[in-house]
């Protein structure tokens, strides 16, 4: 497993974390790529930041994840989700997961705007697949 973080000094809202899982094969890949996916859809996002983010209301409670299926479309599978609130910061997180034959690697972005979202999701999507090609 890599992970890693992209940010810019004192810029909260707008974050990069790019997490990239190896397998020793496609189906075992494509076995924890459904896993991956279903905790992803439920999982508090405030666990997988690695600074503590309370995502959903002032009591701490994390935030569902709802289906996107807006996604850039790339690799074997790929599935999208989006905080079903924003934060008290007015900031979503975007999970994009995807599957390169045995490679799996989930991509999130923490934004304001939904437009920049976008334009970023894809930069790095369009920047994994040119990895994933290699």
């Amino acid at each position: 497993m890599a992970r890693a973080l992209f940010d810019r000094p004192g810029d909260y809202e707008r974050r990069v974390i790019v997490i990239a899982y190896t397998y020793v094969d496609a189906a075992e890949a494509a076995a924890q790529f459904a896993v991956i996916e279903d905790a992803y859809r439920v999982m508090p996002i405030a666990a997988l930041l690695a600074n503590p983010l309370t995502l959903g209301d002032p009591q701490g409670q994390p935030a569902a994840n709802i289906e996107t299926g807006t996604g850039p479309e790339l690799g074997d599978d790929q599935r999208a989700f989006r905080t079903a609130r924003p934060d008290g910061g007015g900031a979503n997180v975007w999970s994009d997961i995807y599957r390169f034959e045995r490679i799996v690697v989930v991509v999130q972005v923490i934004e304001r705007d939904e437009g920049a979202a976008a334009t970023l999701r894809g930069q790095v999507a369009r920047r994994i697949a040119d990895e994933a090609a290699n």
